[in-house]
């Protein structure tokens, strides 16, 4: 079994991809890629808040796309548990956390923006629109972290998608009817449209080029590999491309 790594291992791999108080920070995450962690995902959480600072947003997506769909079109703010990890349903039910409404591709933020940030995306009728908590992180300067898994679990790329007016053409869906219910049980009908296809399996083709051109930082953490991603960096080198080509992840 590979050592445990502990909190202040994380705050030198942090500090040295360049993670600074008061960034908005989303992050993907794999504990079993990470190894064993001193405190467990509790205390991984503890340490990315601690980074991060009293003014800074910790994000982490909260997706339950396999879960809810039209056989069973009704997703719970508190009892629908993300499927994207465990450290996402540890931030989540964390006190003072703020999860968005949305069936399929909710985030859960914790810090004094979380509310702000997660705001009306029940609203939304594409899972990563522009005004969804993706396209907040745009507009917050914010950065990606990938912990222990690869570009292919960037769902802000769907944002970027969208950006460039693609969603329609690569991989959403007609709306379909589905039923947020919030934490006190106000029922909210919401219309949404779902991703059909997998472009996002190739979304690692772009990896080398990206590290080449400063946009994703790599490092090593224990047994896991982390990219730090500059969000507006990052739409700023895609939206081109995918406008010039449609088909730039086919």
């Amino acid at each position: 079994m590979p050592a445990s790594l502990a909190p202040t291992d994380l705050i030198r791999c942090l500090e040295g991809i360049g993670v600074r108080p008061g960034d908005t920070l989303l992050v993907h995450s794999s504990l079993r890629a990470l190894g064993p962690f001193d405190g467990g995902g509790e205390a991984l959480i503890d340490t990315l808040v601690g980074a991060l600072g009293p003014d800074g947003l910790l994000v982490v997506p909260t997706h339950t796309w396999s879960i809810v769909n039209d056989r069973q079109p009704v997703w719970h703010e508190i009892l629908t548990p993300s499927h994207v990890g465990t450290l996402t349903n540890l931030l989540r039910n964390r006190p003072g956390a703020v999860r968005s409404l949305h069936p399929t591709h909710s985030v859960a933020a914790l810090g004094p923006r979380a509310q702000e940030f997660c705001a009306g995306h029940e609203h939304d009728d594409s899972p990563c629109s522009p005004t969804s908590p993706y396209g907040r992180l745009l507009e917050a300067d914010g950065q990606i972290l990938m912990l222990g898994v690869d570009l292919t679990r960037c769902t802000f790329i769907h944002c970027l998608e969208e950006i460039a007016g693609l969603g329609p053409i690569w991989s959403l869906t007609g709306s379909a009817r589905r039923y947020c219910i919030r934490a006190d049980g106000t029922v909210i009908p919401v219309t949404a449209r779902t991703h059909q296809d997998y472009k996002s399996d190739n979304y690692g083709r772009a990896e080398a080029e990206l590290i080449a051109a400063g946009i994703v930082t790599v490092t090593q953490l224990g047994p896991a590999r982390l990219l730090f991603i500059d969000a507006r960096r990052l739409a700023d080198f895609l939206v081109p491309r995918f406008q010039k080509d449609p088909k730039y992840f086919w």
